[in-house]
């Protein structure tokens, strides 16, 4: 049997209802797009103003503060920005502290991420922190205060690293040869190489008579 009219005319309407509904949501995820744009902009113009303004001064004056620190690294994509700090006889561990911007699915709120990596671990601290704001350029105040209050947080944790007590210092004690006195090799005030030894002095005075008799102070 041969399909009637009136079942070509309900397939019709069946297609035409479809095909409305597809250009609907073809329409619908156009328009979509067009406001993530623009909030994607508007992500990448606050962010931009933040990270220029509030961020990198901040790790700028961290890393003055530290002379094994390097200078901040700006990334775009995305926007980040981190400093480094090198192993040091001082501060015998790497350290990489990383700030970040990104936002929720909506691309209406952004998050700031504040990151800290010490190699190697032997200390408990704080190693992630999370604030989130709304995408106005009226959050830089909430923004300034959560990053002053996690760099002092960190500064303070990272010079834990050079206490006497801490696990870091734990192979870094010397004896001066000539007054017995120990001390840390960063804390000498001069050092002296000999017979391919590196030898660490207290004070000046004790590598001066160190070098006129090694063969006093140095086991034979």
């Amino acid at each position: 049997m041969k399909p009637d009219d009136d079942l070509r005319a309900r397939l019709g309407r069946i297609m035409e209802e479809s095909e409305t509904k597809r250009r609907q949501r073809q329409t619908d995820q156009a328009q979509e797009m067009g406001v993530l744009t623009q909030r994607l902009d508007r992500f990448a113009a606050v962010t931009g103003g933040w990270l220029r303004d509030i961020v990198v001064p901040r790790l700028e004056a961290l890393a003055a503060a530290f002379p094994n620190s390097g200078q901040p690294r700006v990334a775009e994509g995305p926007k980040a920005a981190a400093v480094e700090f090198n192993a040091t006889d001082e501060f015998p561990a790497s350290c990489e502290l990383s700030i970040c911007f990104a936002h929720d699915p909506s691309v209406q709120h952004v998050h700031v991420l504040f990151r800290v990596r010490i190699i190697p671990v032997l200390m408990e601290y704080e190693r992630d922190g999370e604030i989130g704001l709304e995408m106005d350029d009226g959050q830089r105040p909430k923004l300034e205060a959560f990053l002053d209050d996690r760099l002092c947080q960190f500064a303070e944790e990272y010079l834990r690293i050079r206490e006497p007590d801490s696990p870091y210092q734990k192979d870094q004690t010397v004896v001066d040869p000539v007054c017995g006195m120990k001390l840390r090799r960063w804390e000498a005030v001069a050092t002296l190489r000999h017979d391919a030894e590196t030898y660490h002095f207290c004070m000046e005075e004790c590598r001066r008579r160190f070098e006129a008799e090694p063969g006093r102070y140095v086991p034979a």
